[in-house]
């Protein structure tokens, strides 16, 4: 390590030719580099810093030379470089009359940053340099464009939500949900915060003098010639408002069954126990683990207009063709216990109920699959097994269990490795021994432009399918979740760790994103 350190002093060799290499842990090499340099290393993944346009040092000139502003007051300004021979200190003094402190960071981390600086500037620049009349704020030309282009970036970067948070009297935070987790994407001056709330009111109907109350609305807009929509939430804060803004999908890129890429198992068992007469059956999983997807990629799958189907939803967020679907109100009139006496009234070949959420609603879907309907439902329940002994706990006898629910599917989302940067890694043995990957070659995230720099490309469902007769049918169903799962084990039901273990050794996903997504007793 000392002689390429050497020789990367002395201009030799060049720091990418030396982390090109695959024996160079970046990690291990920066640790190195910093003791030989004498150089101050920033880790920037514990550090938070706020990415902002520089008035004399553009981005183009960061970008072409490798540097960030780290850190800046009225005297100096500290910035930071991936090469520990790359230090343009006297330029920079020219460009903004200040001392300059160097510092060195890892090369991935620099990249994530400069890619966020490139992929964010439009809107910074136009949502922070732009001044409003206060008397006439939200009819600001800029504010509609800022909502846009905000929509429009989040959608380029694959984006399910976009939150914008406040957080001080100075300014505000926009952030994006991608593959679930949260990315800080920019700042915004209060007066700019302020103003795009009252746009978002106004288009998604929402009383924009209440302040003190939650709100829920919607609202439609069409980016890159395909018309969106979006559900809206206000919450109210000690010193602001939160808004969470959904993005769904078009009606006509709503998932398929085949296009879920289940194991061939779990499809064909919910594909045949869809076209049972009369059962229940559940999907089970905790919030954002896909149920509601599948759910509704099956509906689509058998809607037809020999069937008469009706759905009980809280919310209804899409619609489904050749469908009635019915969305539940807090009142009394429009309550779930009545709504589904009223639809069992309607002569309904399928229903789907939303969520069960007490014994009530659990009764009342057990009597619709007894008295010759097929009910689809979900379940918050950590996995399939955790369902049946839910049901048991709730005073569900074995024989309406076996003679009601055909089958259980619960799911996981687990995010998908960017296949253009993923890289080669060892991780713990006690790990690779307790699932048989000695002889595995494994993989973890590392980031680069094609997956926006998170490392990955998308997320894919890990699941699992209980048969329930088919495991259970024969035998009294254990009250204890370890002996009933042993049993559905020996009688070939499939858990989900074994489908999560053959996408790890098929290198689509990292063994421990797997496992912070499964509960594994």
């Amino acid at each position: 390590m000392n002689k390429l350190l050497y020789d990367l002093k002395h201009n030799n060799v060049q720091i990418n030719d030396i982390l090109s290499r695959k024996d160079i842990n970046e990690n291990d090499f920066y640790n190195q580099c910093a003791l030989f340099f004498n150089i101050t290393l920033i880790d920037l993944s514990k550090t938070d810093f706020d990415i902002v346009e520089h008035k004399r040092i553009s981005f183009e000139y960061l970008e072409k030379n490798s540097l960030l502003i780290y850190k800046e007051n009225n005297k100096t300004i500290t910035l930071l470089s991936f090469d520990p021979t790359n230090n343009p200190t006297y330029e920079i003094i020219s460009l903004s009359g200040k001392n300059v402190i160097f510092h060195l960071c890892r090369k991935s981390q620099m990249n994530k940053y400069l890619f966020k600086m490139k992929q964010n500037k439009e809107i910074s620049v136009l949502a922070n340099n732009h001044r409003f009349n206060n008397s006439n704020i939200s009819n600001s030309d800029n504010i509609p464009k800022i909502l846009s282009l905000l929509i429009e970036n989040a959608l380029d970067m694959g984006a399910s939500d976009i939150h914008l948070e406040h957080k001080s009297n100075l300014a505000s935070n926009v952030r994006y949900r991608i593959h679930n987790d949260l990315h800080k994407i920019l700042k915004l001056e209060n007066e700019t915060f302020k103003a795009l709330i009252s746009i978002i009111k106004l288009n998604a109907k929402i009383d924009s003098f209440n302040t003190l109350s939650p709100q829920d609305g919607r609202f439609s807009l069409k980016v890159h010639n395909i018309s969106y929509n979006f559900r809206v939430s206000f919450i109210p804060l000690y010193n602001g408002e939160s808004i969470a803004i959904r993005i769904l999908k078009p009606n006509n890129e709503w998932a398929t069954l085949d296009s879920l890429k289940l194991p061939n198992y779990s499809t064909d068992i919910i594909k045949s126990k869809s076209l049972q007469s009369n059962s229940l059956i559940l999907f089970t999983g905790p919030t954002g683990s896909g149920k509601t997807t599948t759910l509704y990629a099956t509906l689509d799958e058998i809607s037809s207009e020999r069937k008469k189907i009706i759905t009980i939803e809280d919310p209804v967020e899409y619609e489904l063709k050749n469908i009635e679907q019915i969305q539940i109100s807090k009142n009394e009139t429009l309550s779930f216990s009545n709504i589904l006496k009223s639809v069992l009234r309607h002569d309904p070949d399928i229903i789907m109920i939303g969520e069960i959420r007490d014994n009530k609603s659990l009764k009342l879907a057990l009597q619709a699959s007894l008295t010759g309907h097929l009910v689809f439902s979900t379940l918050h329940t950590k996995d399939a097994i955790s369902a049946i002994v839910r049901l048991k706990e709730m005073g569900v006898e074995d024989y309406i269990i076996l003679d009601s629910i055909s089958c259980i599917h619960s799911s996981r989302l687990v995010k998908v490795l960017c296949s253009h940067c993923k890289i080669p890694y060892n991780p713990s043995k006690h790990i690779t021994k307790k699932y048989n990957l000695q002889n595995e070659t494994l993989y973890k995230k590392n980031g680069c432009e094609n997956c926006q720099m998170t490392g990955y490309s998308s997320r894919i469902s890990i699941c699992e399918t209980l048969d329930v007769f088919l495991v259970f049918g024969d035998n009294k169903i254990p009250t204890d979740y370890n002996t009933a799962y042993q049993d559905a084990i020996k009688h070939g039901f499939i858990p989900m760790i074994e489908h999560g273990i053959s996408k790890v050794k098929n290198a689509d996903i990292n063994i421990y994103d797997l496992l912070n997504q499964i509960y594994i007793r």
